[in-house]
């Protein structure tokens, strides 16, 4: 994934639970036991759950530390094995036949499911499939699927076959994350449209379909379109993390339906207009807390001329994410002066975004603005090559943020998302 992408990805990956380790050492006698060793087994049981440390909204668990605790002797292994087997990551050249083997008994355990496909077509996916349907408690499923999936029809039935395979536990999932490289004519519509039409408690959801090798606009569009339609069930939703080619299906056919939506990042590879993403923006006025926004240079150029009544009034919103250049240039045609935002974050931030939003705070009734956070981007060579500029445009901001009493704080783009995702789970 690039780092624009919707979906983050942790640096560093939990253990894998494909191959077990084999079993601990006896449990000693009596004569020779600690104190802790007469613990109640729901004690035990709660100091596990300590010890992993799950956060519902994210993959992220220490299961690196519950493992270890399991190995302490063959009660304490027997105690935790239901934790020990809640996350599982599945991955993409596992020995799928062993992990069946061990699921025959343990599948009721599997909570979460983490699976990233390879680079190229992984042997005994019909196992992997048969693996996926003996889960039927899932509430947190989060796939990866690379461009591969995109350039054959064989292929891409694959990834229908895999979201198919979780169907059975749409009513109980909580958190569905969705990553696809290639051509959008060929995602799995059908099999994600059902899952959404039964999903009764589904609160987290992101699809990050990247443009790929397909360049039939009208069909990515036809796409989208379904797929909001779908998406008019899912009243519980309180995140959405969405890439689409355009918004007219979102603003018109899914907002409405989303009342308790409090969190949306948007990246939008064709505008097609800013009437479109005015609309939207009217339609969730009254519930946003948390908004992001990217989209191209060329958008920018197509919102319509507006006078300063014009821009949309979002009456809870807290923090406002603005991705690229276009966004910053462009978000006080979008949100109105008068819109109670408090933290403005930019990923990259450029000296025409420093201008509008030095405007924006001193044109404020009321001022709100009280922080702006910088995200550190992720180490690749492009970036580091732009450093020195970057250097001097944050210089630039922090010292018109001073005149403007605002606090600058610079944080891990991670970290901020970890952030937003929790606050999105418990408001």
């Amino acid at each position: 994934m690039t780092s624009n992408a919707i979906l983050p990805r942790a640096a560093a990956r939990p253990a894998r639970l494909v191959a077990m380790p084999s079993m601990p050492a006896a449990t000693p006698p009596a004569s020779l036991a600690s104190p802790f060793d007469s613990l109640p087994d729901e004690l035990i049981e709660a100091i596990g759950e300590r010890v992993l440390n799950e956060r519902p909204w994210s993959s992220e668990c220490d299961r690196a530390s519950l493992h270890a605790l399991s190995f302490v002797n063959r009660r304490f292994w027997r105690i935790l094995e239901p934790l020990r087997w809640r996350y599982l990551e599945i991955p993409a050249r596992g020995r799928f036949d062993r992990l069946k083997h061990s699921l025959a008994d343990k599948h009721g355990h599997v909570k979460r499911i983490n699976l990233e496909l390879s680079a190229s077509p992984a042997t005994g996916v019909g196992i992997l499939i048969d693996c996926l349907r003996q889960c039927d408690f899932l509430s947190h499923f989060d796939l990866l699927a690379p461009a591969w999936l995109g350039l054959s029809s064989s292929s891409s039935m694959l990834l229908q076959d895999i979201v198919e395979a979780i169907e059975h536990s749409s009513r109980q999932l909580q958190v569905l994350k969705l990553g696809y490289e290639g051509r959008r004519d060929r995602f799995p519509k059908p099999a994600l449209t059902a899952i959404l039409q039964q999903s009764a408690s589904l609160r987290i959801f992101e699809l990050d379909t990247s443009i790929g090798y397909d360049s039939d606009i009208s069909t990515r569009i036809k796409i989208e379109r379904e797929l909001c339609e779908a998406l008019v069930h899912v009243s519980s939703l309180r995140l959405a993390k969405l890439r689409l080619t355009g918004v007219p299906a979102l603003a018109t056919d899914c907002i409405p339906h989303w009342p308790n939506l409090t969190h949306l990042n948007l990246i939008i590879d064709d505008l097609q207009g800013g009437d479109h993403l005015f609309r939207l923006l009217e339609c969730v006025s009254g519930s946003l807390r948390n908004l992001s926004l990217q989209f191209d240079l060329r958008s920018v150029h197509r919102f319509p001329e507006v006078d300063p009544a014009d821009p949309v009034q979002l009456h809870k919103l807290d923090t406002l994410r603005l991705r690229t250049d276009a966004a910053e240039a462009s978000f006080r045609q979008l949100i109105h002066i008068s819109t109670p935002v408090a933290t403005i974050c930019l990923d990259n931030p450029s000296s025409y975004g420093t201008r509008e939003i030095v405007r924006f705070v001193n044109s404020q009734p009321s001022k709100t603005v009280s922080r702006i956070v910088i995200l550190q981007p992720p180490i690749f060579i492009d970036i580091v090559a732009d450093w020195p500029k970057r250097d001097t445009r944050i210089a630039l901001l922090k010292e018109q943020a001073v005149q403007l009493d605002v606090t600058t704080v610079e944080m891990d783009r991670t970290e901020y998302e970890e952030e937003v995702e929790r606050r999105a789970w418990e408001e």
